[in-house]
């Protein structure tokens, strides 16, 4: 794992030249929403930008503030932009519980989805996916079972990872805004 912790801290922070950057494709996925239970996947992010997002609800580091800033960014992101928060901590947060996660900070699950599912499957997905750390930290408290990276990912709609920027920065909220909308300007391929 320890590779994972170099690919998050080589990433530019808010590029400036969105429209050329193209960091990797990610691989299809399909998970549960928290909102309604359902299955939930790469196929229904098709054709949108969308800022993905790592959390776990009894996190006592950095994941309540990840969470406030896209909250911020639910009603700051152009129509046609998504939020989806990934948790790192599958075995406790199922559905039920994260569902009362989305309500605590006032996600529209019209535009903020929240997805659990099997471990092995969304570990699998953060780290050869999205190209960053995550690992279980046995014997720990609950707050700081898991330990993984801060960083959003922002997507383009053909699935391809164009920026990250600090999760936890009042400051990526500006940028991720800015390359959200440019994005979404960008033609198709």
């Amino acid at each position: 794992m320890a590779g994972g912790a170099t690919w998050a801290w080589n990433y530019k922070e808010g590029l400036s030249g969105i429209e050329k950057e193209r960091l990797w494709e990610l691989p299809q996925f399909r998970m549960v929403s928290a909102a309604d239970g359902k299955p939930f996947g790469s196929e229904d992010l098709r054709g949108k930008v969308w800022v993905a997002g790592f959390i776990f609800t009894r996190c006592q580091g950095p994941c309540p503030v990840i969470t406030a800033n896209m909250a911020r960014l639910q009603s700051e992101l152009p129509d046609g932009a998504r939020l989806v928060s990934f948790t790192v901590d599958p075995e406790w947060d199922d559905a039920d519980v994260l569902r009362g996660y989305m309500e605590e900070f006032g996600a529209d699950p019209s535009l903020w989805v929240f997805l659990t599912g099997d471990p092995k499957t969304l570990y699998d997905l953060l780290y050869r996916g999205f190209k960053l750390p995550v690992m279980k930290n046995p014997g720990m408290p609950g707050g700081f079972a898991v330990t993984h990276s801060s960083r959003l990912v922002l997507v383009d709609p053909d699935g391809v990872a164009r920026a990250t920027y600090e999760g936890t920065s009042p400051d990526s909220l500006k940028k991720i805004v800015r390359d959200a909308r440019a994005l979404l300007k960008e033609p198709r391929t």
